[in-house]
């Protein structure tokens, strides 16, 4: 069975890469992470792309998490 997490993510630098580091680290081994990016000013977006998870940025962003 394959598990997808999505996170929606708004200038969350501090914690992104460690979020999703636990996720990976969790019992389940098909798992699927997709970062839904809302317009981040910050790091966020670089450091998921970073991390091997699926990254969708909404564009133009500040649209809401939905």
């Amino acid at each position: 069975m394959k598990i997808c997490t999505v996170i929606p993510t708004l200038n969350e630098e501090k914690n992104i890469g460690e979020l999703i580091d636990s996720i990976k680290i969790g019992s389940f081994k098909e798992i699927e992470i997709v970062v839904v990016d809302d317009g981040s000013t910050d790091k966020t977006v670089e450091i998921a792309s970073k991390k091997n998870v699926v990254l969708l940025i909404n564009n133009p962003g500040r649209q809401g998490p939905a």
